[in-house]
């Protein structure tokens, strides 16, 4: 679900395992990447419909240490069950989150659930390009991924309202911290001016002694 969820794979692109898996070939470019070959592929030995998807360092490493704890062979990949195998996982997952959390909207996530959020989280928390979104998620069609962006998390609501400057008290909002950082930057800034300043009125040497000085 992960994979799902932070690459934007479908449920039947989850063929690949760590072979497929390289880094960037570009000595300036320091992440990693696996070919996906979608739906309209008609396989790995033809151009197909492919792409080059994203895969987060830490979810690499934590598919690895998933393999290897569940005996896969390297040939085997990281997801050996069938396409519905594995809805029928996310259906007793989503079962269980309704068991824990009383929440029943859970009962109807499916697989492109995770492929939704996939692209509303990239585009509005994390804020990137639409266009990289459609070529990492393999969208052809920008009027495909518009709608995603119509599904605002609450956070993101949250977060809009208050750069707009509409909240007073009434909501605990966590400060920028770029901002923060660059408001402790001109306090340090105005306090070493107003040193400078004092030191500069209280220093009693004439000219000729500060030239000495500075021999």
């Amino acid at each position: 679900m992960r994979v799902m969820g932070e690459m934007g794979c479908r449920i039947s692109e989850l063929t690949f395992g760590p072979d497929d898996i390289r880094e960037s070939t570009h000595d300036d470019v320091d992440i990693l990447f696996v070919t996906i070959y979608g739906k309209k592929s008609k396989g790995r030995g033809t151009k197909g419909n492919r792409r080059d998807a994203w895969v987060p360092r830490d979810l690499y490493e934590d598919l690895e240490e998933y393999r290897k704890i569940e005996g896969f062979g390297e040939r085997a990949g990281y997801f050996p069950e069938d396409k519905l195998s594995m809805a029928h996982s996310i259906k007793r997952s989503a079962e269980n989150a309704v068991s824990r959390t009383g929440n029943d909207d859970f009962q109807h996530v499916t697989a492109h659930d995770f492929r939704v959020f996939f692209a509303t989280n990239m585009m509005l928390r994390e804020r990137v390009d639409p266009e990289v979104v459609m070529e990492l998620g393999g969208w052809e069609d920008r009027d495909r991924i518009d709608p995603y962006l119509n599904a605002l998390f609450d956070d993101v609501i949250q977060d809009a309202l208050a750069d707009a400057g509409l909240f007073s008290d009434e909501v605990d909002v966590e400060p920028d911290p770029l901002e923060m950082l660059q408001k402790e930057i001109a306090q340090l800034r105005d306090a070493v001016n107003s040193l400078d300043q004092r030191l500069s009125l209280d220093d009693p040497r004439d000219d000729s002694q500060a030239g000495f000085d500075d021999l």
